[in-house]
């Protein structure tokens, strides 16, 4: 800056005069920091075989890195965007930690407030992207920052491509669950029972288990709203779906159950991994 240049009101309303270094000193803090998290996440998720997790923890740090970098080139804009989210982000952890008593939790909540209350109020943030917008050529900037949208732009195509086939392997499930539902509670098919059931599950054969649901509960009256939950990981190349299904039931024996299912895919077909029935519902 030339010295016959008047001085900008940023300048003459901090007393630092090179402000901008914290500000950078900050951001990289902070890059840094999220970047530790997310190999943390994305390591815990893949330790997990959790699909769902990695490429969740994928997408958010980068986000996270592309708000980053257009505060690194002078941006003022992403901190009204990253900000309200870690405040969010941290008050919900601390709350939780508090009901749940998580050291780990509290910790993580307060540090998310550090980080909102830093990058919302902090002066030396705005310094530096002030001071890095007059260093940097806005061509440049867009250049680099279109190749990271062209990045995110095909990530986000295949996230949202795989979001879409195991949404859609869940419906399947539900199909598989619904029709399973029908030909063993309904009509006590036991051919369709003893070809879908798992190994693990033939504690009793298929006759056994027909003969015990007539003693025990006759024919249905009405079936109430299915609850469900679902979890999919990548086991050996291949995507396992597996599906909790719990539906309440009035019998003309007895009446309510709540009919518990377990289905699983894993390759080309699906199959029966658990079948019962409980008198009180259970936490699925």
């Amino acid at each position: 800056m030339k010295s016959d240049e008047p001085q900008p009101l940023w300048l003459q309303a901090i007393p630092d005069r090179e402000p901008w270094r914290r500000g950078r000193h900050a951001i990289c803090f902070f890059t840094l920091l999220i970047i530790l998290g997310e190999a943390a996440f994305l390591g815990w998720s893949i330790l997990r075989a959790d699909l769902m997790t990695f490429f969740l923890a994928a997408a958010l740090g980068a986000v996270a890195c592309f708000f980053l970098y257009f505060i690194w080139i002078g941006r003022n804009w992403p901190r009204w965007i990253i900000a309200p989210f870690f405040g969010l982000a941290g008050l919900v952890t601390l709350t939780l930690s508090l009901r749940e008593e998580n050291g780990a939790m509290l910790l993580m909540g307060i540090g998310g407030l550090i980080l909102f209350s830093y990058l919302a109020l902090a002066p030396s943030v705005y310094a530096f992207a002030r001071h890095q917008r007059e260093h940097i050529a806005l061509s440049e900037s867009l250049i680099v920052a279109l190749v990271l949208l062209l990045i995110m732009a095909s990530l986000g195509s295949g996230l949202f491509g795989f979001y879409g086939y195991v949404v859609g392997l869940e419906r399947d499930a539900v199909t598989f669950a619904a029709n399973t539902f029908n030909k063993v509670f309904v009509y006590h098919d036991e051919q369709f029972l003893e070809s879908n059931l798992s190994e693990e599950e033939r504690a009793m054969t298929a006759h056994e288990f027909m003969a015990r649901l007539n003693r025990s509960l006759g024919q249905p009256i009405s079936v109430g709203e299915l609850q469900t939950r679902f979890a999919s990981r990548l086991v050996q190349h291949h995507i396992w779906v597996m599906a909790s299904l719990q539906v309440p039931a009035t019998y003309d024996s007895h009446g309510p159950v709540w009919i518990n299912l377990q289905v699983s895919r894993i390759g080309d077909g699906w199959q029966i991994d658990h079948i019962g029935w409980s008198y009180e519902p259970r936490r699925l």
